[in-house]
């Protein structure tokens, strides 16, 4: 059986971006939002450090994970798909 390049590129940056968010960001080249992904990173870990505020960033967290990851693997789709046109 085949494996489409497109796709494990794609799943290898979501993945990446599962672990940490921007890693995946970072694995395709782009470092201006693997930056922006990690600062927001540790802005919710700072964050929910304080008393009573995880109650806020637990749901910011997972949010930021899931957007990170889908951003990524739809960035390695594009820029798979601009490459072959």
């Amino acid at each position: 059986m085949r494996r489409d390049p497109l796709r494990a590129r794609a799943l290898a940056a979501a993945g990446l971006s599962l672990l940490w968010p921007g890693l995946g960001h970072a694995y395709l080249g782009r470092t201006s939002t693997a930056v922006a992904f990690v600062i927001a990173q540790v802005l919710v870990v700072v964050l929910s450090v304080m008393p009573g505020f995880w109650r806020v960033t637990a749901p910011v967290w997972v949010l930021l994970v899931v957007s990170s990851a889908w951003s990524a693997a739809r960035t390695a789709r594009r820029d798979a798909r601009a490459s072959v046109d």
